[in-house]
């Protein structure tokens, strides 16, 4: 996986399956902050990524943003219901 936002590139990580990875920000006040991430499976074609902090979904529902991530999507971490409830698509997929 590979995540960054317009001024910082986090890298390129390596995780295990069932592993995972976390890093903190500090949202920017005008509410753009934006983190993306790609993703790529070893058993699979191409690469698929997602915006995995977009300040104004993401700000109010949660202060520590949780996501599981599969070949299928990402889903979010919903506190309430105690579950990874709230799943998106991909936004794209790209060439291997």
């Amino acid at each position: 996986m590979h995540c960054k936002s317009k001024d910082d590139d986090l890298g390129l990580r390596v995780l295990p399956k069932r592993g995972s990875w976390s890093w903190h920000f500090v949202p920017n006040f005008w509410g753009t902050t934006l983190f993306f991430c790609a993703f790529k499976w070893d058993t699979s074609n191409g690469i698929h990524w997602f915006d995995i902090y977009v300040q104004k979904r993401d700000q109010d529902r949660c202060s520590v943003c949780k996501w599981i991530v599969t070949q299928r999507g990402p889903c979010w971490y919903n506190a309430t219901s105690g579950g990874y409830t709230v799943c998106y698509p991909f936004n794209n997929n790209l060439a291997s």
